[in-house]
């Protein structure tokens, strides 16, 4: 199984402000607050769903998902196992 800490930090840095760079994305930090816009919250979606090879289903396509590393983690984490 892959390092999702590590790996999704360096995912999210992809697709968040630019000034993250060299930087641990928070587990608490809210996204959005972080630059998580629509359009790159689907980047990301795409992004993670093929570096994981995993397929987010419908019912976890949502803010609450999205609203921190700490929980996008835990949704990895739960389609990873």
């Amino acid at each position: 199984m892959k390092n999702t800490k590590i790996d999704l930090s360096e995912i999210l840095k992809r697709h968040l402000n630019s000034s993250l760079v060299g930087c641990t994305v928070p587990g608490e930090a809210e996204l959005a607050s972080l630059g998580l816009d629509s359009m790159s919250a689907i980047n990301l979606l795409l992004d993670l769903e093929e570096s994981f090879e995993i397929t987010f289903p419908d019912e976890l396509l949502n803010v609450d998902t999205f609203r921190t590393r700490s929980s996008l983690e835990a949704v990895i984490s739960s389609l990873l196992a």
